[in-house]
């Protein structure tokens, strides 16, 4: 164990103090055998430990009740006693697995059979009566995310508790609610243990409910909406703007569903409606604009068609922008997208891999797909008498002609038809 844990802990126990290690890496000495992150329990007061020589740093989080030291290059948090003793700290806290406590003489304090719960890899609340997720729902999601990172099981009373205190989380802060959904979707596989539970997650994405049991009415697709989307999930490489992008692809297809005279099922228009449906989650859950962005167009094209021909790609290019990160993301979502549907179209895969190698091969030409890479700008516009707006749209004219070949992106070649264009446009207005 950390040099820096002992000697925390005799000079705390030398004052006359209890310590005692508790949480997280008491769960982890038990299930792994080693420690990382160490949190302790303590009485003693925090303006005693600013006393004690050698430690040079600490950061008091007054919300918490707790104190960051900085002993050497180790942080160890140790946090005031949530009442008198240990055994009344463990039992305000959430779960059976973080209320075990390891005193200074090595003892085992475990009320509540939390060792026995790691060893099963359960689940369970200290407070069988779900006050806890009264006091802090967000409790809720993280029964969830430790049900998905540990590979633990949620007790079957924990789970009922779960679902009847839901409603709880309108209480919690947009951030802590957003932060415990990514290390969620952060986990491989997320899809069981979304499915499991899909009613705690609807209570955050309640347009994901309209997806359960949706039947998509197409050859293409073997699973219900939310089935395919859960799938999909899964298939995707642990990115979060990848993972979001795949939670929140199809999620608008219940709104733009119909039947056409043969009876199958049809989407136009479903990815604008997706798209708008994150945008208000990530304006709810404060998403980072960045990310936002990126998410947003990965929604908007993950079903856009795109010929194989070098204009077309241009087109896309133009459209989607050129950053190979953001392509490699976008090809990822509709290799898994395919993927999560019916096994016997699986064929366009090829065709899926020989686009994305032309769209690489073309980035890496350096192609003209902004105003800013054409070989003419705004200031000379300004000197052949264009004023306002007209030099914004004979820039993008100008753009448009390069992408499309009709023009190549050169300085007189490009005033020549400048030139040509104002000399016709002339000849309409007389």
């Amino acid at each position: 164990m950390n040099e820096n844990y002992y000697f925390l802990k005799n000079i705390i126990s030398s004052k006359n103090y209890n310590v005692y290690l508790v949480g997280g890496a008491v769960r982890d000495l038990i299930s792994k055998g080693e420690i990382h992150d160490y949190d302790l329990a303590s009485d003693i007061p925090f303006d005693e430990l600013a006393k004690i020589y050698n430690i040079n740093y600490f950061k008091e989080n007054d919300n918490r009740n707790t104190i960051s030291l900085l002993i050497d290059d180790s942080v160890i948090e140790i946090t005031a006693l949530k009442g008198k003793t240990i055994e009344e700290d463990l039992s305000k806290r959430d779960f059976t697995i973080n209320a075990i406590a390891i005193d200074s003489d090595f003892n085992i304090i475990d009320p509540y059979k939390g060792v026995s719960d790691i060893n099963n890899k359960v689940i369970r609340v200290v407070d069988e009566t779900g006050e806890g997720f009264v006091k802090d729902p967000l409790r809720i999601l993280r029964a969830v995310r430790f049900s998905a990172t540990k590979g633990y099981e949620i007790d079957d009373n924990t789970k009922e508790l779960m679902n009847k205190q839901k409603d709880k989380l309108d209480s919690v802060a947009s951030e802590r609610i957003l932060n415990e959904l990514s290390q969620l979707l952060s986990v491989d596989e997320p899809g069981k243990i979304i499915f499991e539970n899909k009613e705690i997650i609807f209570k955050i994405i309640p347009e994901l409910k309209e997806t359960l049991d949706f039947n998509q009415y197409n050859d293409y697709h073997i699973y219900d909406v939310f089935r395919h989307i859960l799938k999909v999930v899964d298939t995707t490489p642990n990115d979060l703007n990848l993972r979001y992008a795949a939670l929140f692809h199809d999620i608008g297809k219940p709104r733009s569903f119909f039947k056409d005279e043969n009876g199958i099922g049809h989407f136009y228009g479903h990815s604008e409606i997706s798209r708008d449906i994150f945008d208000k989650f990530a304006d709810k859950y404060k998403v980072p604009k960045y990310n936002k962005a990126i998410i947003d167009k990965l929604i908007l094209f993950h079903d856009r068609k795109i010929s194989t021909k070098n204009i077309s790609i241009k087109r896309f290019l133009h459209s989607f922008g050129a950053d190979e990160y953001e392509i490699n993301l976008l090809f990822l979502l509709k290799r898994a997208d395919i993927l999560s549907q019916n096994p016997e179209y699986n064929n366009r895969l090829e065709a899926l891999d020989y686009l994305e190698n032309k769209c690489i091969n073309i980035i890496n030409a350096d192609p003209v797909l902004r105003i800013a890479d054409l070989d003419i700008n705004g200031r000379d516009l300004l000197e052949l008498g264009f004023v306002g707006e007209e030099i914004g749209l004979m820039l993008n004219l100008l753009l448009e002609k390069v992408i499309n070949e009709e023009l190549a992106n050169n300085r007189e070649e490009l005033l020549r038809f400048i030139e040509e264009n104002k000399i016709e446009q002339n000849k309409r207005t007389k």
